[in-house]
């Protein structure tokens, strides 16, 4: 019985619950196929589109404002702020990771390719949570360190890397094993960091 009036309630409020939901839209046109978006750690009235026509967009949506970072050849797959907001990665088609000021709104770095051997497309790009290093994902994981712009390790798969993900406490990465149904997950310590 009590299970009938939880239903009934759920039945009776979900209308009012959802059309709250629906009324609270932001439409942010970013001008092809969006890829990947990232909300700022610091501020939440800023966000970053990537992909289509190889671009990135900064939305400042308290002020209204858009900002396109162009430089990438090909479609941009990935984009990621640092914990700090001063800085966005971005990550392409195009083999190469891009590191950008955020107050300057300018390219600072380019890794290309970022795969020595072939160019291979970058498909996931995440800060550590120290703001100190890179993940990125393609054909292996890479881990860079931004200081130095240093390689610190490429993490061996047998398949592509399609996401990557630092623990929060950065000790550990997660990378998955493209086609396989493993996640690998990794000691950053271990590998000399």
């Amino acid at each position: 019985m009590q299970f009938a009036h939880l239903f009934i309630a759920i039945v009776v409020l979900l209308p009012f619950v959802s059309s709250g939901f629906a009324q609270d839209v932001t439409i942010l046109d970013h001008g092809g196929s969006v890829q990947s978006v990232a909300f700022s750690p610091v501020d939440n009235s800023i966000v970053a589109s990537a992909g289509g026509h190889n671009t990135i967009k900064l939305w400042n949506l308290r002020e209204k404002t858009v900002k396109t970072l162009t430089g990438h050849k090909e479609k941009v797959n990935s984009v990621a702020f640092s914990p700090d907001s001063r800085l966005l990665v971005s990550g392409s088609e195009d083999s190469t990771l891009k590191i950008w000021d955020i107050s300057q709104w300018q390219n600072i770095d380019t890794r290309e390719p970022i795969t020595i051997q072939m160019p291979f497309p970058v498909h996931t790009v995440v800060f550590h949570p120290d703001g100190q290093m890179l993940a990125t994902s393609g054909r292996h994981a890479k881990l860079l360190d931004i200081n130095n712009q240093a390689e610190v390790a490429t993490l061996q798969h047998d398949n592509w890397v399609w996401t990557v993900a630092f623990s929060s406490d950065g000790r550990y990465l997660a990378t998955d094993d493209g086609v396989e149904t493993t996640v690998k997950v990794w000691d950053i310590q271990r590998l000399g960091w």
